[in-house]
């Protein structure tokens, strides 16, 4: 797996990504590499928040809808966007990434 900061045209946000992982829930992979733990109740989605929110002052998360493009409608279901309006931030948070595969 390898991270790399990507920005899109025209727009202040930076999202980090493994262009490889063509997936609507690749952020899902995220707090594992960073051996983020679950809280008590077993969620690890809100100490995964709570991590890029602590470490990456400029990370914006966002709620994306899922669309089926079979159907062309909702499928009900919807995903995290991570970005990030810092470029270094962004960097940072992709060496974490990169590191956390070299791992042995």
């Amino acid at each position: 797996m390898t991270y790399t900061v990507e920005k899109a045209k025209g727009s202040k946000e930076i999202t980090v990504l493994d262009s490889k992982l063509d997936i609507n829930e690749r952020w899902v992979f995220e707090p594992y590499l960073l051996d983020i733990q679950p809280n008590e109740e077993g969620d690890i989605v809100l100490p995964f928040l709570e991590y890029l929110i602590d470490n990456y002052p400029s990370v914006k998360i966002d709620r994306d809808s899922i669309i089926d493009t079979k159907r062309g409608c909702f499928t009900g279901m919807s995903t995290l966007v991570i970005s990030f309006t810092d470029e270094d931030e962004a960097q940072s948070y992709a060496n974490a990434l990169n590191n956390s595969t070299k791992r042995k």
